[in-house]
């Protein structure tokens, strides 16, 4: 049944939003030879399906074809099932396909489990080959062609032009998750070699695998309540709270947040009380947010006081809340709302779960921040953790709260202990454990309660590099590239990032990109159908390119600097002579591109007396430059 319903409901998909026709009575009657099957995402994404979609169109019209693009609607999690791809694939061989195009690694399954059922239409899949889903082996059909593009070739022609264009410190960050990534950081490593030779330039590489075991990279970073001693020429005020927090010495104007704390047992929260400790300013002028709430905002005006948090006898029962491993704990009335939030998790390790007494209605079992409706009885609830599934960062918090480990996307708070006396709370410093700024933002960082985002752990090792002098960094075979360019955002315009399949124009410190044409190959396909071939493409195929040359932000041209506009022009000239140079080598074979012999390896892969030398990026060897 769940089946059926799938293909229905792509049935249903195909007839309103593919076609512009009355309804699907008369589906049977159009035929498209040629038919291109998205992974999800539109035939103008500006990737990789609008330029096969481009590849199908130029030779459907060559060569008189009729040609159609179904474009499957994608599930909550962004993804398509194999099953709706599956239906797209029956419509189109019910509906005359002679070939079905499919893009990239999300449809290599649906393509292994469904070309053996329609062996009179051809498939060609694009930088993919077909596999099971349980298994990355290739697996050869008569009627598949399937093409993957020439990482090694890529990263060459990258490394080339990064030298070529003056870089002499180079970096390369890749993920062993990735099975082409290795192939990327060789390519790269041999046209850097290949340029500085040519030069006669001496050129270091650093390369890293972020998920590498012997990658000696320490992910921790520091945060710092940092406090300043207090003016005399400066006035301060001084709030205390008494049962709750937010005590301080603050400036007038500023906005204090107060929390109360927990009730006692038989009590509940009553009101806030505050009290004057200047001299001439009246208790009433003390300004809060609320007197009820038990989170409010004290605005400072020019004066000192006290604010407390009273309590008064509950109206009925209190039962006690106990939170382990976490915030919210209490004595609360039957029915209340009570938030509760799980301690930040220690190193390598993950919120799950909580564990709460039976028959306690729980709004969200997995989030760590959720809310409990207590009812008639006590309440044990308990936050669980497990070994974390993805990277983390161990995270330090000194002079306050918020220390544990965090992953990308995690909201980290950090609230500042009381100043010292004599001393106020001044602002929040960050850094990684060798001693550089982290790049972090705080919503707010000269506020003693404050959050930010935890970044991408590649960023801490872009920043590394950065750090000791490395201007230009490819990420070949990364799937967190962005994570790069952010890095390259907290240096000046002389930083660069070299991207693998990106956009350039969407980023400023992108010098170029290497770039798969699935458009080309989609059209050689269709033109010469090889059935049963697995083809790595390359410059001979005119399969990749390097593209997004972005010179201007490096030398940032005024419109008026006649200098700079030739200084411009002759790095593009530069530019494009080599690059059409060496696509003509790799083309023709005049240089061969090998493999590294060992996955995250590439040291060994050029002769010692060359003037590039490479080594893994650990620690040691990058700390001494």
């Amino acid at each position: 049944m769940k089946k059926l319903t799938a293909v229905l409901t792509a049935l249903v998909v195909v007839c309103a939003a593919m076609f512009a026709f009355a309804g699907c009575t008369n589906q049977s009657s159009l035929q498209y030879d040629i038919v291109l099957l998205t992974d999800g995402a539109s035939v103008d994404d500006g990737a990789f399906n609008q330029s096969a979609w481009e590849g199908v169109e130029r030779y459907a019209e060559e060569a008189g074809m009729t040609y159609r693009y179904y474009q499957p609607d994608v599930a909550e999690d962004g993804t398509v099932d194999n099953e709706v791809y599956a239906s797209f694939i029956e419509l189109a061989v019910q509906n005359g396909a002679k070939f079905i195009v499919c893009p990239g690694e999300a449809l290599a399954v649906a393509v292994y489990e469904n070309a053996p059922q329609y062996t009179d239409t051809n498939f060609i899949l694009l930088d993919a080959y077909p596999h099971a889903e349980d298994s990355t082996e290739y697996q050869s059909m008569s009627n598949v062609m399937s093409i993957s593009f020439s990482a090694l070739e890529s990263g060459f022609l990258a490394g080339y032009m990064s030298v070529m264009s003056g870089n002499t410190k180079l970096g390369y960050i890749g993920s062993l998750s990735d099975t082409s990534s290795t192939d990327y950081g060789a390519g790269f490593v041999q046209g850097a070699s290949y340029a500085a030779n040519a030069l006669g330039t001496p050129v270091t590489l650093d390369y890293a695998y972020e998920d590498a075991s012997d990658v000696d990279f320490d992910y921790s970073m520091t945060v710092e309540a940092v406090y300043e001693e207090i003016d005399a020429d400066e006035e301060t005020y001084t709030v205390k709270v008494v049962n709750g927090s937010g005590s301080g010495n603050y400036y007038d104007g500023d906005n204090v947040e107060i929390t109360a704390d927990p009730a006692p047992e038989g009590k509940v929260f009553d009101e806030w009380v505050c009290t004057s400790n200047t001299e001439g300013v009246s208790d009433r002028s003390i300004s809060i947010t609320s007197s009820s709430d038990t989170n409010i905002t004290l605005i400072v005006n020019d004066a000192s006081c006290t604010v407390e948090a009273t309590y008064r006898d509950a109206d009925s029962t209190t039962y006690a809340l106990n939170v382990e491993n976490g915030g919210g704990s209490g004595y609360f009335t039957e029915g209340t709302s009570c938030t509760i939030e799980a301690q930040p998790a220690s190193s390598g390790m993950r919120f799950d779960h909580w564990e709460v007494s039976d028959g306690v209605n729980i709004a969200d079992v997995h989030a760590a921040q959720t809310q409990i409706e207590m009812p008639a009885a006590p309440v044990d609830v308990q936050a669980v953790y497990v070994e974390s599934p993805v990277p983390v960062f161990d995270v330090q918090v000194i002079g306050g709260t918020g220390s544990g480990a965090y992953a990308e996307g995690d909201v980290v708070r950090v609230v500042a202990d009381e100043a010292p006396e004599g001393y106020r709370f001044s602002h929040w410093a960050n850094y990684d454990a060798y001693g550089n700024e982290t790049g972090v933002a705080f919503d707010n960082e000269y506020y003693f309660d404050a959050t930010f985002t935890m970044l991408n752990r590649y960023e801490g090792l872009a920043e590394k590099m950065f750090n000791t002098g490395v201007t230009s960094i490819y990420t070949g075979g990364n799937d967190s590239a962005s994570a790069v360019f952010n890095a390259s955002g907290y240096y000046d315009f002389s930083i660069g990032v070299i991207g693998s399949e990106v956009d350039c124009s969407g980023n400023t410190n992108c010098v170029f990109s290497t770039v798969k044409e699935l458009g080309n190959m989609a059209y050689s396909a269709l033109k010469d159908f090889r059935g049963g071939e697995q083809i790595t493409a390359g410059c001979a195929e005119n399969a990749i390119s390097l593209t997004g040359l972005n010179i201007q932000n490096r030398v940032q041209i005024e419109e008026s600097d006649q200098a700079m506009i030739e200084v411009h022009q002759h790095l593009t000239d530069t530019f494009d002579n080599n690059y059409k140079t060496t696509y003509e080598m790799l083309a023709n074979g005049a240089v061969e591109v090998v493999p590294a012999t060992q996955p995250g390896v590439l040291t060994g892969l050029v002769p010692d007396a060359g003037c590039l030398s490479v080594h893994a990026y650990t620690v040691q060897n990058t700390a001494q430059q």
